[in-house]
């Protein structure tokens, strides 16, 4: 699947998420909504950091919007908090900006 020019997988929840993340194939982004069909979105990066396998850039997408929940995306890890709905340009700008980040990390190895 393709989203916005990039190579997309989709998984409709946590543990199909863990899955496909753990296989042994790198990806660069995990776009996650956070509340999910069984469990939510801090829970599943939390659980990515813990099994090695989390990707280096990682966007929660969420109706969930008051300070708290985006204290609790920083606190799992999110680079950065969407709030739902939000228009495409965001989710580009979103993008970008995991692009950036990776294009610094492989310039520091």
């Amino acid at each position: 699947m393709e989203l916005l020019g990039h190579d997309a997988r989709y998984a409709e929840d946590v543990s199909t998420a863990l899955e496909q993340a753990c296989d042994g194939e790198h990806f660069d982004v995990l776009l996650s909504d956070i509340s999910l069909p069984d469990g939510d979105g801090w829970d599943l990066l939390r659980e990515l950091h813990q099994r090695g396998c989390c990707p280096p850039y990682a966007v929660a997408m969420s109706g969930f919007g008051s300070n708290v929940d985006l204290e609790k995306s920083r606190a799992a890890g999110f680079r950065q908090h969407l709030v739902k709905p939000f228009p495409p340009e965001d989710l580009e700008h979103a993008l970008q900006a995991a692009q950036v980040a990776r294009n610094r990390l492989e310039s520091a190895r």
